[in-house]
């Protein structure tokens, strides 16, 4: 049973003590506890801690550096091999179907944060269609098609 919205715990059938679940905020570790009810003391029963996962509240809060984004497609006619930039309304589509979680989007009421960082990133860093063969032979084609594009842009200069 939960008790005001704290931990849920049920008495053991002796009714000399309870257990209950104990979660850090974030749930990093869970632990099961035992507290015997005639002097309070608390034991762990068991621990289990999550190495991989990262509390949004403990992340970095300052926007890392992009250089740009790029939405791949196949290329085969009429679209031929290469780099072409996005237009604004394509660029705001790309980065909700990039988005962690598309369907959250919309059931947060996120629409319009999305619509402004998409604007952000195609003003800032800029987003462009890779359009590609799907052929691993053609793959030296687009490395240099990318380093061409991002020299162009002054990434190299900026990464070294």
């Amino acid at each position: 049973m939960q008790f005001q919205g704290g931990p849920g715990f049920d008495w053991f059938p002796d009714s000399k003590g309870f257990y209950y679940d104990h979660s850090e905020r974030g749930e990093k570790t869970i632990e099961l506890r035992t507290v015997d009810a005639e002097t309070g003391e608390q034991k762990v029963v068991i621990r289990e801690k999550s190495d991989h996962y990262v509390d949004p509240g403990e992340t970095h809060a300052e926007a890392l550096p992009l250089g740009t984004l790029y939405a791949l497609r196949e290329a085969r006619p009429p679209l031929p091999p290469g780099i072409a930039s996005a237009n604004a309304v394509d660029a705001a589509v790309i980065l909700r179907r990039l988005a962690y979680r598309p369907r959250l989007v919309n059931r947060m009421s996120q629409r319009v944060d999305y619509f402004h960082a998409a604007t952000t990133i195609a003003d800032k860093a800029g987003i462009f269609y890779l359009t590609r063969a799907l052929d691993f032979a053609a793959m030296p084609d687009v490395i240099a098609d990318l380093e061409r594009h991002w020299r162009s842009l002054g990434l190299t200069e900026q990464a070294a």
